[in-house]
């Protein structure tokens, strides 16, 4: 089984060090396969104070095994701009992990 967690330190809301966000059944032991996750934009997102599904500006990290205490990739992007209200919108985008 692989395993996609990200981690957003910046947020302004007290978030889990690891979310579990994806995962897919792999090949037997000792085989080697790409995987391919794709995270929508909102799966990102979390309740502000004033309750509304937010995604904020920040580093987000990207960790990638067999289990959350196995994490043997890690990456990490930027958010830009300003915190976005995410309540009716609904992004998708993908990332290739070999």
């Amino acid at each position: 089984m692989v395993q996609l967690y990200v981690r957003n330190a910046a947020a302004s809301m007290t978030r889990l060090l690891k979310e579990l966000k994806g995962f897919q059944r792999a090949s037997g032991a000792g085989e080697t396969r790409s995987v391919t996750f794709e995270l929508a934009v909102n799966q990102l997102a979390y309740l502000d104070r004033q309750m509304r599904w937010v995604i904020e500006p920040g580093p987000v990290q990207v960790m990638v095994g067999t289990s959350s205490a196995d994490l043997t990739l890690a990456a990490s992007f930027d958010i830009t701009g300003g915190a976005t209200d995410v309540t009716r919108t609904v992004f998708t985008t993908s990332a290739r992990v070999s």
